[in-house]
C-alpha cells in the first residue's frame, strides 16, 4: 500500500502474521509532508521482514498500542530497514506502548526515527 496525498490518515486494527516481505520491499509506505498520521493497535507476529511500515514524512504521526512478536529480518545486510521506520516527522512523532518481544534483528532495528522536530516515546517494551 502506498499513500502520497491525505491531509489525514488513520491506519489500525491490522493483525500481520506468517508474512515474509523481502529486502527493499514494503508493506505499507506513507509520504505526504503536510499530512497526519495515526497508527494504532498493529500486531506484527511470526514474520521475516526488513520493512513492514515506512513513514517517508509526515507532518505528525501518533503510534500507539504497537506489538512485534517472534518476528526475524531476512539476514540481508542493510542499515536502513526497521519493522517501523520514520524518515521524517516535520512536527511531532509520538509513539506509546511500543512492544518487542521474542524478535531478533540481526542486522535491521525494530524502530528507526532519523528526523523528528520533537519526539515523544512512552510505556514501551
Amino acid at each position: 500500500m502506498q499513500i502520497y496525498t491525505p491531509s489525514t490518515a488513520i491506519v489500525g486494527n491490522n493483525y500481520f502474521k506468517n508474512l515474509t516481505v523481502l529486502k527493499d520491499q514494503k508493506v505499507f509506505f506513507f509520504f505526504s509532508t503536510s499530512s497526519n498520521l495515526t497508527i494504532y493497535n498493529e500486531t506484527a507476529e511470526n514474520n521475516t521482514l526488513d520493512d513492514l511500515y515506512t513513514i517517508g514524512a509526515v507532518y505528525n504521526i501518533s503510534i500507539k498500542d504497537f506489538s512485534v512478536k517472534n518476528n526475524m529480518n531476512t539476514g540481508s545486510i542493510t542499515e536502513t530497514s526497521a519493522v517501523l521506520r520514520i524518515s521524517t516527522a516535520n512536527k511531532i512523532a509520538k509513539i506509546e506502548n511500543f512492544a518487542v518481544t521474542d524478535s531478533t534483528f540481526m542486522y535491521g532495528k525494530a524502530l528507526e526515527i532519523e528526523y523528528a522536530l520533537n519526539f515523544e516515546f512512552r510505556n514501551s517494551t
